[in-house]
């Protein structure tokens, strides 16, 4: 069964720039890009819902066409996929203010240059965010993809013999830490997932009731997790909880980042990158996305920048 309709997402929006900030690189098989088309494989109650989204109308009057659809003959919950979008591409986030903030700024300006209409993106699950937390540490960002690709297309549920959606916990359950050692994960990286989801299942963590607890609960909460540091935590409050307000000050990326935005040759330590962020709260997190993209734009074919203000 297969459903049609549209989304109007607080402006600015900018779908390209937005799912380029999700997705990180083109090798990503999870969250794809193709034809100006946003597309992935959601689960609604458990059901592998193929949702294709492409923008119309301007960056200030933006409109999204989302086409959702199963293999099955149940109805499609336009409401289930409208949250899971809402969520992911940052559709009914307000920055009015982090645009005030950039005017009294030049710096912010020379930073958010062309990037107007980027939302922040979040994973659809806290669960996703804390295994990509998980499988990037230590590694490139490329080869962390890779093994998320594997992971999702060897246990993640199957819409066609192409697409399939990121495994659940309960995907993964029966699953031992060799199994996943098979797809290339390390040691430790593959018993912390392992760990993770048994804890999940046997109802030890609850990780997707977090959204709407206080931040210092849930860094203490995610800290007493195995394979879980600070990092880590930080990377799950900006992408699985959308905690605009965190910068993961131990991105090793970031911090080169933040070297030559501001033309320095001194290592930035944590403690540094907390306290130059310091200026851009509420929204330290959201930077850490327009220094991630300044960066995906350079190397990206697909997307150009625009230049538009907003006021």
């Amino acid at each position: 069964m297969t459903i049609q309709f549209t989304l109007k997402p607080i402006p600015p929006f900018r779908l390209d720039l937005t799912v380029l900030a999700l997705r990180r690189r083109p090798l990503n098989q999870i969250d794809r890009w193709e034809k100006n088309r946003y597309t992935r494989i959601f689960l609604c109650k458990n059901e592998p819902v193929k949702t294709t989204v492409y923008q119309i109308g301007t960056i200030k009057q933006p409109k999204l066409i989302v086409e959702a659809k199963n293999n099955g003959n149940t109805a499609v919950s336009k409401n289930g996929i409208t949250g899971l979008l809402k969520k992911t591409l940052g559709l009914n986030i307000g920055l009015d203010k982090f645009y005030k903030l950039v005017e009294n700024d030049e710096d912010l300006q020379e930073l958010t240059y062309g990037l107007v209409g980027m939302k922040p993106p979040c994973f659809p699950t806290v669960f996703e965010a804390a295994v990509n937390a998980v499988a990037c540490q230590q590694i490139t960002l490329d080869n962390s993809i890779k093994l998320l690709n594997r992971l999702s297309r060897r246990y993640g549920t199957h819409y066609d013999d192409q697409l399939s959606a990121f495994p659940t916990p309960e995907n993964l359950y029966r699953r031992k830490a060799n199994d996943l050692r098979q797809l290339g994960f390390s040691y430790q990286k593959a018993n912390a997932i392992i760990g993770l989801v048994r804890a999940m299942v046997e109802k030890k963590l609850f990780l997707e009731k977090l959204e709407n607890e206080d931040m210092v609960d849930v860094y203490a909460y995610l800290h007493q997790i195995k394979g879980i540091g600070r990092w880590s935590i930080e990377y799950i409050l900006l992408r699985g909880l959308g905690k605009l307000n965190v910068f993961p000050g131990d991105d090793a990326g970031a911090q080169k980042k933040l070297q030559k935005y501001f033309h320095t040759d001194i290592k930035l330590s944590y403690e540094k990158v907390k306290k130059l962020t310091f200026r851009w709260q509420p929204y330290a997190g959201f930077i850490y996305f327009h220094l991630l993209l300044n960066g995906l734009m350079k190397k990206s074919s697909s997307v150009k920048p625009l230049v538009v203000t907003y006021s």
